[in-house]
């Protein structure tokens, strides 16, 4: 005849890729890369535990710390001394009559106003 044993504390399901041990050195990480001032995502965090888990395992640990994952806008963002800087040089450029034959403008975008050109 059978008997029934009950199970021993044992979970179901894959165990957990990141331990506790882990977990402290992440928020540890993250409170480092926070006060230099940089932005925290996963790859860096990655690399400053040494964690063997993937960047997608890493986001969804900090997502289970309440901690919000979203993409950066992938914008160049200038500032007032870059803008002034280029503006200086644009000008010195048109004084000195810069040879424009020369010059190639690698950030512009060609715009077809009449349909598309086949």
């Amino acid at each position: 005849m059978c008997s029934y044993e009950p199970r021993k504390n044992s979970k179901i399901g894959r165990k957990p890729k990141i331990k506790k041990k882990m977990d402290m050195r992440i928020k540890r990480a993250i409170a480092n890369i926070h006060q230099a001032g940089e932005k925290v995502n996963s790859r860096k965090i990655i690399e400053e535990t040494g964690a063997n888990a993937s960047i997608r395992t890493a986001q969804r640990h900090l997502l289970s710390m309440d901690l919000k994952y979203k993409r950066t806008s992938p914008v160049i963002i200038l500032s007032k001394l870059h803008k002034e800087k280029r503006m200086t040089i644009i000008n010195k450029w048109i004084e000195d009559q810069h040879c424009w034959k020369l010059t190639a403008f690698s950030d512009e975008k060609r715009f077809s106003l009449d349909g598309p050109d086949d």
